[in-house]
């Protein structure tokens, strides 16, 4: 990754949330916050509009499909799952943070 400039794994995760998002069978893993932020970062740059034109293009679509399927099965699924989980505990541990920012930081490892 270079100064200021995303790297090409960032992109191919976004590109796999945001086609994540868009499948009915796997919409639900992606809120409509995540889905908007995902495509707003990805309108920004050329690489990014690259990456919708082609989940826009039916061909080439299916083609990223298969490539996924065929190297890395599950791969974007793996990615939507896992930052959900680590949204929804950093989501809770905030709901249960004392009043008036008095809190101590605590990490703790969760397997999911």
């Amino acid at each position: 990754m270079h100064e200021g400039k995303a790297s090409h794994t960032a992109y191919t995760v976004l590109q796999g949330v945001v086609h994540t998002g868009q499948s009915a069978r796997t919409r639900e893993l992606v809120s409509a916050e995540k889905m908007a932020a995902c495509l707003r970062i990805l309108n920004s740059t050329d690489e990014g509009r690259k990456r919708l034109r082609q989940l826009r293009n039916p061909l080439m679509s299916r083609a990223l499909l298969l490539m996924q399927r065929l190297l890395l099965p599950g791969i974007a699924m793996h990615y939507v799952a896992r930052k959900k989980a680590i949204e929804d505990v950093v989501r809770s541990h905030r709901k249960r943070r004392p009043a008036g920012g008095e809190h101590r930081r605590r990490f703790r490892y969760v397997d999911v």
